[in-house]
């Protein structure tokens, strides 16, 4: 009788202490997984059998010691999952002449990318380096460029009401250097000044060139178009050109008396001339950005052909699968009329 009066206030004792334990639980809101490990503890007190326990509530008896010896009365949260963050990370292994070399070539191409960057970096040292090496010294030393100035924009108000061939009529893009050129104007104002920087990428290699001039005339576009044909002689065969008043007369002209196709973009459609787009981008990032302007026109297009030369030598090009313009026309065994002369 005696022994049997001890397990009821026994008993009576835990279930007060279980109803206080999860009145606990709740204001710590302990999370789900607690919760049932705080039911496993209760339930083998409850019980006091732990074989019983570890069936009923499918684990193992190994897993149950791991969280009772865990558990703390006073603090519930003991039952909580802990971070299984490593105490010690792997941090980056810095090569000091590595990260140097990087460093060095992103302020000399600031503007290149990762990926360009370590076509550059192999190119130059005969080293192997990961692009992702190259990201993480560009963002932990902080060598991004400075934000690109708006420099204007060319207007293209003209209207012709002769018939054009649209750009878009041209159904297969000729797979030959020079065959296909767009062109392009790039209008900029510095220093009180207009200059207009005419512009031409090839459709085939992404060879591009530029020349500025004072005056946004037909007559400066005829100009740049012969020094296009001077430089690919009978390859080009096709010129692409926006709507712009400096495509009409003389230049159209000229293209009818060097026996090139002319060809148009729609009126509002950039898309149409997307490479040569592209590159007055490129233009405007690397070459404008970087100080190359001058009042001085034949200072200013010295700059623009040092740029030129970068661009077709040494930038490597995605869409190329990062060579460079030279060196897809020698893998693709195209070759070109360059010659001192030219450039």
């Amino acid at each position: 009788m005696v022994y049997q009066n001890y397990w009821k206030a026994k008993s009576a004792t835990q279930q007060t202490r279980h109803e206080r334990l999860l009145r606990q639980a709740d204001v710590v809101h302990l999370s789900a997984e607690g919760r049932k490990r705080l039911k496993w503890i209760l339930y083998a007190e409850a019980s006091r059998n732990i074989q019983k326990t570890c069936r009923h509530f499918g684990i193992s008896t190994s897993i149950f010691y791991f969280w009772r010896k865990r558990f703390q009365e006073h603090n519930l949260r003991s039952l909580e999952n802990k971070s299984t963050r490593p105490m010690k990370k792997r941090g980056r292994q810095k090569v000091f002449y590595k990260d140097q070399r990087v460093i060095e070539l992103r302020k000399q191409f600031m503007y290149y990318g990762k990926m360009k960057l370590q076509v550059l970096y192999i190119r130059t040292y005969k080293e192997y380096i990961s692009s992702w090496y190259v990201q993480r010294v560009i963002e932990e030393k902080d060598l991004y460029p400075p934000r690109r100035k708006k420099l204007g924009s060319t207007k293209r108000t003209h209207k012709n009401s002769q018939p054009k061939k649209r750009i878009t009529e041209l159904r297969n893009n000729p797979k030959v250097f020079g065959a296909l050129l767009h062109l392009d104007t790039v209008e900029i104002r510095l220093e009180g000044v207009k200059r207009y920087v005419l512009t031409a990428v090839d459709s085939y290699s992404r060879f591009g060139f530029a020349y500025a001039y004072k005056n946004h005339t037909s007559a400066s576009s005829k100009d740049f178009l012969m020094k296009l044909h001077e430089f690919f002689g009978e390859k080009m065969e096709i010129v692409h050109t926006d709507n712009g008043t400096e495509f009409h007369k003389h230049f159209d002209q000229a293209t009818k008396d060097l026996q090139v196709k002319h060809y148009w973009s729609r009126v509002r459609k950039s898309t149409d001339n997307a490479k040569d787009e592209r590159f007055n981008r490129t233009f405007r990032d690397e070459c404008l950005s970087q100080g190359a302007f001058s009042k001085d026109l034949n200072t200013f297009n010295k700059h623009i052909l040092t740029w030129v030369i970068e661009y077709v030598s040494i930038r490597p090009h995605q869409s190329l699968n990062y060579l460079t313009p030279i060196e897809f026309i020698s893998q693709t065994s195209q070759p070109s009329n360059m010659s001192s002369s030219s450039t």
